[in-house]
């Protein structure tokens, strides 16, 4: 079996990951992420969200204004700069970046390779190994060959509190269901503008007890659109593309802008909004949202709202008050047993209405780069 050795491993190269990664890369400190899918980006490029939430103040009027940390800003200006895309806001009055699928993924390796911090996808950890309080290696498989590391610091940005789970810890289960969405791109459309295409949507395809439909927003260019199927209920994979088949064909037969529409594609993976989480040495609470509670030692900004979607009542939105934020203290992101693991991402410690906010890209990549700046000190 192959060994290995580096000061931070990082674990999931999602937003989240790939922002750890970065935050502890620093002259002599080497770093090391394992992705247990085939590319980067997480549920931002396999999922393909196709929209960076939580970036900007939350305020009722059309300006921008960053409210995040520096190294997210920049990130998310090279992405909008390179995807050719700029902020909009939403008739809920909420505001974002669309980008480019390809354009995430790409800037994921451009900016772990500038940092020179090495990653590895097709990775599953099968294994922590612990002498008293800290995690001395991890063991994991790639390409059905079991690989050893030695750790000093361990950063989870899984979405699944792998380490946790594998350590035996107390973990934080969803207490409701949230929809589960698929989302899928369609070309060669036939509508004037992408509010047309939402409004003839909404007149023509009849939500049932399944799933409904939407656009993802600024997705729509160039007689091309991402579409989004949120399901109320569990669902594999292969039912999941099923579906979409259906529906497309369903679309494609009753609407006259769909009528020479191909499908161009099916994300890889499905997209789920909560999941497991490890129990850290603080929780973030709803009411620390909802009260746009500050910290001392606070490593992130909240300005999302708590977004629900619950499978029979469908979107709930809890908004924060006007021109006001929440934040993220530093013990979210630390393990209570172990003194040197972390956790970032949609796995921070938090309670299911708190991460219903903190669980988008712009605070992911907030909580991510943190964790991995706190596994160098």
């Amino acid at each position: 079996m192959n060994t290995q050795s580096y000061d931070t491993v990082v674990i999931g190269g999602g937003a989240a990951g790939v922002a750890a990664a970065v935050g502890a890369s620093k002259t002599g400190n080497s770093v090391l992420l394992l992705e247990k899918s085939e590319q980067l980006g997480g549920l931002a490029t396999g999922a393909e969200v196709g929209t960076i939430c939580g970036l900007y103040l939350n305020s009722n009027d059309d300006s921008f204004q960053f409210n995040v940390d520096e190294f997210t800003e920049n990130f998310s200006k090279d992405i909008g700069q390179l995807s050719h895309t700029k902020p909009i806001v939403n008739s809920a009055n909420l505001k974002f970046l669309p980008y480019s699928i390809e354009i995430f993924r790409n800037h994921c390796e451009t900016i772990l390779n500038k940092k020179n911090a090495s990653y590895s996808v097709d990775c599953e950890v099968v294994d922590v190994v612990c002498s008293g309080a800290e995690i001395t290696s991890l063991k994991y498989i790639q390409n059905g060959i079991e690989q050893n590391v030695n750790v000093k610091k361990v950063v989870d940005a899984s979405g699944a509190s792998i380490v946790s789970r594998l350590l035996g810890e107390e973990l934080t289960e969803p207490s409701f269901s949230q929809t589960i969405t698929q989302i899928f791109t369609i070309h060669n459309l036939n509508f004037s503008s992408e509010q047309n295409l939402a409004l003839v949507l909404l007149m023509n395809f009849k939500k049932n007890n399944d799933h409904d439909l939407s656009i993802v927003p600024g997705s729509y260019s160039l007689n091309q659109v991402s579409l989004k199927l949120n399901f109320k209920s569990a669902i594999s994979p292969d039912e999941a593309k099923s579906n979409v088949k259906h529906v497309f064909a369903q679309l494609k037969s009753s609407i006259i802008g769909f009528k020479n529409a191909e499908l161009l594609s099916i994300a890889s993976q499905i997209g789920l909004r909560i999941g497991t989480r490890p129990v850290g040495k603080y929780t973030l609470t709803k009411e620390d949202v909802i009260s746009c509670r500050k910290f001392e030692n606070s490593i992130a900004n909240g300005n999302w709202p708590i977004e629900q979607w619950d499978a029979e009542k469908g979107l709930i939105l809890e908004k924060l008050k006007e021109n006001d934020f929440y934040q993220i203290p530093g013990a979210c992101l630390e393990s209570k047993n172990f003194s040197n693991l972390f956790f970032a991402g949609r796995n921070i410690s938090a309670t299911d209405e708190a991460i219903a906010s903190a669980r988008v890209i712009g605070t992911c990549l907030q909580t991510g780069y943190a964790a991995g700046r706190l596994s160098i000190q």
